[in-house]
């Protein structure tokens, strides 16, 4: 199993340039009937490039699907996950579709299957919320309209809302006047809106910590995330001559703020593959590589090592 977090470590000597704050509120997704769901997929393809662009000015990298996404993940589902990523900024698509394969195998669970309508068959319904089996303990919330249960509340469909959340966050995604958890084009967007609250997404692991309350939990999503990150599709911008060295959402002003060194220096967790960026223009003036293993008093013993010289005089060490 690939790890699901890298630790960075990047510490400078004279300048820091502090993360711009991302304010751009999402986009509702347009409204598609049942019938038009190849029409749904052409549109966000071109959705997914403009805001693949404008992510890049913002700070934030994108990926390509891997080989691994695209093996297992249906490709109306692939293309649904990335295209309804872009209304939230700071969420990567790969945390929706973890989260999808986390809850249902992409809709699979069960020997369920995904009509090109959207619609998954037969529903997924969940086990009784008794509290027995590890489960909470949740009576009745929809009068067993959702989940068939008058009794006790069951987690539905491919994102496997339970009732009450539903109500909060159910969307029409796909315009046809019903709210349908066992539906892609709507369960999708409504996963989405219960991830990015606030409209945008500055922690990702507590944005998935927010959906499941599990730190297992967490830790199989972003697992299954780096499984589905390929190569990259687009990077930040540079402000002034210099560039975040990560991707906006990853260093926030809160991560930023919270050194635990005596010089200037931040840790942060990151994904596989995520892209580090140099701050400023400048030269390698030295590189270690001794595969990432901690060795007291070795050079080099926070792991894998490279010190920037910038034309602006400060020193960056990665």
């Amino acid at each position: 199993m690939r790890p699901a977090l890298w630790l960075i470590d990047i510490c400078w000597c004279r300048h820091w340039l502090e993360p711009r704050a991302d304010t751009q509120a999402p986009r509702r997704r347009p409204h598609h009937p049942r019938h038009a769901a190849a029409r749904v997929v052409r549109a966000g393809r071109d959705r997914r490039a403009a805001a693949s662009a404008s992510g890049a000015a913002a700070g934030q990298a994108t990926f390509n699907p891997s080989e691994a996404a695209i093996d297992d993940i249906p490709p109306l589902l692939l293309e649904l996950y990335i295209d309804t990523a872009t209304l939230c900024p700071g969420l990567p698509w790969q945390i929706v579709a973890g989260i999808g394969k986390v809850e249902s195998n992409h809709g699979r669970h069960g020997g369920a299957s995904l009509r090109l309508d959207g619609r998954v068959l037969p529903p997924i319904i969940g086990i009784r919320l008794d509290g027995t089996n590890d489960t909470a303990t949740i009576a009745d919330t929809d009068d067993g309209r959702l989940d068939g249960d008058p009794v006790w509340d069951r987690a539905v469909g491919p994102f496997q809302f339970i009732p009450s959340s539903w109500a909060i966050f159910g969307v029409d995604g796909n315009g046809d006047g019903i709210k349908d958890p066992h539906n892609v084009f709507d369960a999708i967007p409504a996963a989405v809106a219960h991830l990015c609250p606030t409209g945008a997404v500055s922690d990702v692991e507590a944005a998935i910590f927010s959906y499941n309350h599990s730190h297992s939990y967490v830790t199989a999503v972003l697992e299954w995330a780096a499984t589905y990150t390929g190569p990259l599709a687009a990077s930040g911008g540079v402000v002034a001559g210099y560039a975040l060295p990560l991707p906006a959402h990853l260093l926030t002003e809160a991560i930023a703020s919270r050194s635990h060194h005596d010089y200037p220096a931040i840790d942060v967790a990151v994904p596989p593959g995520t892209p580090i960026h140099a701050m400023v223009t400048g030269t390698v003036a030295t590189a270690i590589g001794d595969r990432g293993i901690y060795e007291p008093g070795v050079s080099g013993r926070c792991g894998n090592t490279i010190i920037l010289s910038g034309i602006d005089g400060t020193t960056f060490t990665y």
